[in-house]
């Protein structure tokens, strides 16, 4: 499951949680209950169940691309339906 950043456009206080990538954004800031909040890009998180690696860090970094570039597209998209 991975691991969003999002940010409040009208606190600007940041907070992440884990969730599904179907899983719908929040709608409100838990902080203010006012502002919108928006995904922002996070740093690359890895968890482990044992202290034994079993991917390479290349594959690691290939995985997180491939997350990243869904959630662009995702927030691509959240942005031309906000425009229409």
């Amino acid at each position: 499951m991975p691991k969003y950043a999002y940010e409040c456009d009208a606190c600007a206080k940041e907070w992440a949680i884990w969730a599904a990538i179907s899983d719908s954004p929040p709608s409100e800031c838990p902080y203010c209950a006012e502002g919108s909040p928006f995904k922002i890009l996070s740093k690359f998180v890895t968890m482990r169940k044992d202290k034994v690696e079993t991917k390479s860090a290349k594959d690691n970094v290939i995985e997180h691309i491939e997350d990243n570039k869904i959630i662009l597209q995702q927030m691509k998209q959240e942005t031309r339906e906000k425009k229409k």
